[in-house]
């Protein structure tokens, strides 16, 4: 019969086409050689054995007899064997680490090029020490170190050589990465700092460097003298709407340090816009005035005492 090759430290799942009576199951398992196990079933039609400890390059086979379906039914003998993989002597390397001298925003993940050993140990150092906790995904091939509190600075993280994969062998040598934490600021506004005429109608964006904490920007946010106005999000950008402004009036924009972003980081510093709105169009003058009733006597006198020294 065929063998499989395979690690030592894969679990074997075997599935059933109709449901079984497990403790048949359980009895009927004969391996050869022998090794220690436990079981665990998924629903009633697959068992997954997990070895205890099995010896490299080893040919293995699993035979089940004497078991039966829940109707009652007696399953027909089968076995199947597979063969262990030479001991692993290759190290793993680090694939990649996100992010890497850039801005941390969240957990700090490594890819590692095979699972490894789950116990990390003193195996990672941070400097300037942050306080984390760790878990291990995706088959233990995946490190996600959570920080516990984010304060802005520069960092370096050392993986040290001696974090081992799951046959024990070491890193092929030593990683090291950076990754930086700085407060969150404006970076752009539509309308910069104008002390020039805007339209009565106009829309602000204001554009964060960071993703941010929309409650805490909408309580530092202010408008002075005040005006009723709405608020939009899109991503790490702020769009101020529907602005009831006054004509000819100077205002100032500002929103305070108070402002957080998704890490509870302050701004660093207040940031401010001022800006005037048009006058609006004034009615021009015309070019003549309109006669006064007294200059339209006089006028009136002079034309018929001109007609009277014509008639005489």
């Amino acid at each position: 019969m065929e063998a499989f090759c395979i690690p030592v430290d894969v679990a074997i799942r075997i599935k059933f086409f109709h449901e079984m009576n497990k403790e048949s199951v359980e009895k009927g398992i004969n391996i050869q050689p022998k090794f220690s196990y436990e079981v665990q079933w998924k629903n009633s039609n697959e068992i997954i054995i997990y070895p205890l400890q099995l010896n490299y390059k080893t040919i293995y086979t699993i035979t089940i007899k004497d078991a039966y379906r829940k109707s009652g039914q007696k399953l027909k003998e089968f076995s199947f064997s597979f063969e262990t993989a030479p001991k692993d002597i290759l190290p793993p390397s680090i694939l990649e680490a996100k992010p890497n001298e850039a801005e941390l925003y969240d957990d700090f993940k490594i890819k590692f090029s095979e699972p490894m050993d789950r116990f990390v140990g003193n195996s990672i150092q941070v400097e300037p020490w942050l306080p984390f906790k760790y878990k291990w995904e995706e088959n233990d091939t995946l490190l996600v170190i959570h920080f516990k509190e984010f304060i802005p600075g520069n960092y370096t993280v050392v993986i040290y050589r001696y974090l081992t994969d799951k046959s024990g062998n070491p890193l092929d040598k030593n990683y090291t990465f950076s990754f930086k934490i700085t407060k969150p600021k404006v970076i752009y506004s539509s309308i910069g700092n104008k002390e020039i005429n805007i339209p009565l109608n106009i829309s602000i964006e204001i554009r964060f460097s960071v993703e941010m904490n929309r409650t805490s920007v909408k309580n530092a946010l202010r408008i002075v003298p005040d005006c009723q106005y709405e608020v939009r999000w899109q991503d790490n950008k702020t769009i101020i709407i529907n602005l009831n402004l006054k004509a000819g009036i100077k205002y100032m924009l500002q929103i305070t340090k108070d402002a957080q972003d998704i890490r509870r980081l302050n701004m660093e510093k207040n940031f401010t816009i001022n800006f005037t709105t048009f006058k609006g169009f004034e009615r021009e003058e015309e070019i003549k005035e309109t006669p006064s009733f007294t200059i339209l006597l006089a006028v009136m006198a002079l034309l018929f005492a001109s007609r009277k020294r014509k008639l005489k």
